[in-house]
């Protein structure tokens, strides 16, 4: 097996080196797998080390999974985010006649199309990449024969042993291909999402807790009612991107002057209920050491990670770093 025969200090100079708070560079990642490789020289590297994918490493896609609904959902926030963890990387979604096609594009792969040795270690992250991929839409509902991909395209030459491939994926997999992808059947984007998984409850309950930990409810009268509806729908924004009073109004099928207006009778305003939801996520976020500082800012709809920083230490005197650092030497 993979993990009897791999020199655990293979890559672990790279590894010990990669910053919590910054994105792994693609050059790093390939070096690793050309590292193991050279260890591990069978066909399917990236499936087997894929076997060893569980969703506490989601990282941010576990949170941008929660306010989906259906696969379809989740598949459109990982194509949002993407940037977020591979520079330079895009993602296609395509519907076609009766299927669905997720496409990963590098923008230089046609300068090494003829180096084969380099095309390898694009076709085992591609592998790898896509296996994770398949792997965390089937852990998100109960119908995993209807998450199974109908077809892979990987690039890079065929390698020695081809089999492996359809055999471990259960579909047909075509190599040379200019791009990675993956195709589900079109009836795949409406399967539900069911997050009983223990580490998405976690999550999820992480969640409520920070809400209303936002709103401070002591008791449950009608106002504070109002208040826990009001606070949902700004979670919702937030996750959306949307975090405006525009956006909650409309939600609430309100219009803004009544809205304010409803604020004001209870002695609060939108922004300053904005800022203590953002504080409450943020500080849930941070506890969470797989989340880097550029995601959590975008999670929490900032513009720029800047404009997170600043508001984090305006409302608690540390900076999200110093903050963090804290909270590990606890």
């Amino acid at each position: 097996m993979l993990d009897n025969q791999l020199d655990n200090s293979i890559s672990f100079a790279y590894i010990s080196n990669w910053n919590r708070d910054s994105r792994v560079g693609i050059i790093e990642l390939g070096l690793c797998l050309k590292l193991i490789q050279e260890k591990y020289p069978e066909s399917g590297l990236g499936i087997h080390i894929s076997q060893y994918f569980q969703p506490i490493y989601s990282g941010l896609l576990g949170y941008l999974i929660l306010p989906c609904r259906t696969i379809k959902d989740a598949i459109i926030q990982f194509k949002k985010y993407y940037g977020l963890m591979w520079d330079g990387f895009t993602v296609n979604i395509i519907e076609e006649f009766d299927s669905i096609c997720v496409s990963w594009n590098i923008p230089w792969i046609d300068k090494f199309e003829n180096n084969q040795e380099f095309m390898e270690i694009i076709r085992i992250g591609y592998e790898l990449g896509i296996c994770c991929f398949v792997k965390t839409l089937q852990q998100l509902t109960n119908e995993h024969n209807l998450i199974n991909p109908v077809e892979i395209n990987l690039p890079g030459s065929k390698p020695k042993n081809p089999e492996i491939y359809n055999e471990s994926l259960n579909c047909s997999v075509l190599f040379g291909c200019n791009e990675g992808a993956v195709r589900f059947k079109k009836s795949s984007l409406s399967v539900p999402i069911n997050l009983n998984n223990d580490f998405f409850i976690e999550l999820l309950d992480k969640q409520a807790a920070a809400y209303l930990e936002s709103i401070k409810i002591v008791n449950k009268t009608k106002s504070n009612e109002f208040l826990l509806n009001f606070q949902k729908i700004l979670g919702r924004g937030i996750e959306n991107g949307t975090p405006t009073l525009d956006f909650v109004a409309c939600k609430m099928a309100l219009s803004k002057s009544t809205l304010k207006n409803r604020l004001v009778d209870q002695d609060l305003n939108f922004q300053s209920l904005l800022d203590k939801v953002r504080l409450e996520l943020a500080r849930m976020y941070l506890d969470d050491q797989l989340l880097s500082l550029a995601e959590i800012s975008s999670l929490l709809a900032f513009s720029e990670q800047s404009a997170f920083n600043r508001f984090f230490k305006r409302v608690t005197g540390l900076s999200p770093l110093k903050y963090r650092k804290t909270i590990l030497f606890k």
